[in-house]
């Protein structure tokens, strides 16, 4: 329990026996909470909320405030289960947790000879390359923690990482040319718990959380973005745990009807939907790039719907009736 607890927590600092870190049951701000870790027993502390739960090791059981503590860290039912041993009594329940332990999120390295790029080089072409087609789509070397690559295949690619506490959990390396028609290679890992920003679900603030389908929409507005057009339990799972009000970006270009198909589902979990309103624009990225963030971010503000008018919504305005 001791390992999975460490794979997920983000600790700040040692005193004697406590390691501190910020309590994300009761989404604290400041660094008030702490676990200790003994030979018998895992005890948990949060000044800030008062939770105070403990958990002996080895045992086959578990309070169902520490397992509260370790939910609100991101570490699913399952897992826990698996390591309490109860999943053994079912043979289809030991499959499940093992799949979902297989798709856990771990630390994973970028291409080799992978370099940041924090400003244009005039004797390395390639930053300029990455500068001048972030300028295209809005955005600047400031934006995000870009990389670039001196070997191929990855020599004329932008990487983007995706962060998780600190440590890089997935990346992208998107072609800076249009016509590439491989677009995007990706990180050789298990996608269905990855989520680009994904400490924007756990930030203390009343801002509203925009999830998005593409990571530079996404990266436009400060939003989440959910790797593609399917929703993954585990992602589910990770954003209903966070706090803030959470709007999904519905992608209205859709000819399979895949934005519409996403907008059902996350209305079921009680998220709300927008969209950008003009149809000359395809995406959140293109609406920034064009009007500037603030009317973006207005924009869907004023587009954001939940319950019938968000059915509406999608059935007029997203929805593309010929396809099958």
């Amino acid at each position: 329990m001791e390992d999975l607890i460490r794979q997920n927590v983000r600790f700040e600092r040692r005193d004697k026996e406590w390691e501190s870190c910020k309590c994300r049951v009761c989404n604290d701000y400041k660094v008030r909470a702490a676990f200790s870790f003994s030979d018998t027993r895992i005890k948990f502390k949060c000044f800030n909320c008062g939770r105070e739960p403990s958990f002996t090791k080895n045992s086959t059981k578990m309070h169902h405030e520490f397992r509260e503590v370790l939910n609100g860290f991101g570490i699913i039912d399952n897992d826990i289960d698996l390591i309490l041993g109860k999943a053994y009594f079912n043979k289809d329940q030991l499959v499940l947790a093992k799949k979902k332990a297989e798709s856990r999120i771990e630390e994973v390295s970028l291409p080799e000879d992978s370099y940041q790029v924090t400003k244009v080089d005039e004797e390395d072409l390639w930053t300029i390359v990455a500068s001048e087609y972030l300028e295209t789509r809005g955005l600047s070397l400031d934006d995000h923690k870009w990389f670039l690559c001196s070997k191929e295949p990855f020599r004329d690619r932008l990487i983007i990482p995706y962060y998780k506490d600190g440590k890089i959990i997935y990346w992208q390396a998107r072609s800076f040319l249009a016509e590439t028609k491989k677009r995007y290679i990706n990180a050789t890992v298990p996608t269905e718990p990855v989520i680009f920003n994904y400490d924007e679900l756990n930030r203390f603030t009343d801002a509203s959380l925009f999830i998005t389908e593409g990571v530079f929409d996404a990266i436009s507005i400060g939003g989440a973005s959910i790797l593609g057009s399917k929703l993954y339990k585990q992602k589910i799972e990770a954003f209903n745990k966070s706090r803030r009000r959470k709007i999904f970006v519905i992608d209205k270009k859709d000819k399979q009807n895949n934005g519409y198909k996403l907008g059902l589902e996350v209305l079921k979990h009680g998220w709300e939907i927008t969209y950008i309103t003009s149809n000359n624009l395809a995406d959140v990225n293109e609406s920034v790039t064009k009007h500037g963030k603030l009317y973006t971010i207005r924009n869907l503000m004023e587009n954001a719907a939940t319950g019938f008018a968000a059915q509406v919504a999608l059935e007029t305005i997203c929805k593309n009736h010929s396809a099958k």
